[in-house]
């Protein structure tokens, strides 16, 4: 499995994310999301088994 570090859970990064969650399972994906705003990055997280949010 690959993990994926996203650095920033702004407007900018949305897609990105939102394209990563979508293909995790199918490419063996892990995705962290880490943002100074914690509550940001659990937003765009959510509650993804392949996911997870962190505070910078």
């Amino acid at each position: 499995m690959k993990t994926i570090l996203v650095i920033g859970a702004g407007r900018s990064s949305s897609s990105m994310i939102r394209y990563f969650l979508d293909n995790a399972e199918k490419e063996n994906w892990y995705i962290r999301v880490g943002d100074m705003n914690l509550e940001m990055a659990q937003d765009k997280v959510g509650e993804h088994s392949r996911a997870e949010a962190f505070q910078i």
